[in-house]
């Protein structure tokens, strides 16, 4: 059903593996049983469903979260909970490997030794930074969105994230909710600055901001 084919690791700095869940039970057991087995790595496991920490293998950290902010509002919620004790890589995932091909993209993840890494979208050439500046959304697959308290996309970057003119130039929108990062990255960062995000991502269940975070998942996330 799903393949993933890497060597037996020889890490010796800490992987974490953090995978948001909705009711993926069998995404997450071949999983661990990946990332545990062949990565030598730490599994952490954020479900929004209805699943059960013993629905898991005793060796996964579980939390369960209200399922509202998407993929990335987990992840913005594990950064503002644990920042002060982040160490080594990390490896952010959805569990919903069936699509958009993201076991291929953890598998590629899992063999990279880049700090930061997500598959980049679309040609750098095409990039056009007016357009991306002024990127809002009002709903999505027929779901009307809880606007974001700034917009458009530009305006909420320059007031939460930084600096516009530095993002157009080495800008990495990462969607389908995969990227490799490293502590060092998310603790150069005040944790306050994730609690801001956290909380804007997580008022909702269809948040426009989390489209916003699509776009910027590099400069927070990554390298500033």
């Amino acid at each position: 059903m799903w393949s993933c084919d890497i060597p037996k690791s020889k890490r010796k700095t800490p992987l974490t593996v953090v995978l948001q869940s909705y009711n993926n039970k069998a995404e997450v057991n071949y999983l661990v049983d990946l990332l545990e087995t062949r990565a030598k790595a730490k599994v952490v496991v954020l479900e929004k469903g209805g699943l059960r920490k013993s629905d898991f293998p005793r060796s996964v950290t579980f939390h369960r979260l209200g399922n509202k902010g998407r993929e990335l509002g987990a992840f913005l919620w594990y950064v503002s909970k644990y920042h002060s004790s982040l160490k080594g890589s990390y490896i952010f995932a959805s569990a919903n490997i069936g699509k958009h091909d993201r076991i291929g993209m953890i598998c590629n993840l899992l063999k990279s030794r880049k700090k930061f890494q997500c598959r980049a979208w679309g040609d750098p050439d095409d990039f056009d930074p007016q357009d991306a500046y002024d990127f809002d959304l009002d709903e999505y697959l027929g779901q009307k969105l809880l606007p974001a308290v700034v917009r458009p996309f530009g305006a909420w970057f320059e007031k939460y994230v930084g600096d516009w003119k530095r993002y157009t130039k080495r800008h990495t929108p990462c969607y389908n909710g995969v990227f490799r990062t490293h502590a060092s990255y998310l603790r150069s960062r005040d944790v306050k600055f994730y609690r801001r995000i956290s909380k804007q991502v997580n008022a909702h269940n269809a948040p426009e901001v989390g489209h916003y975070i699509e776009r910027a998942v590099s400069p927070v996330f990554g390298p500033i």
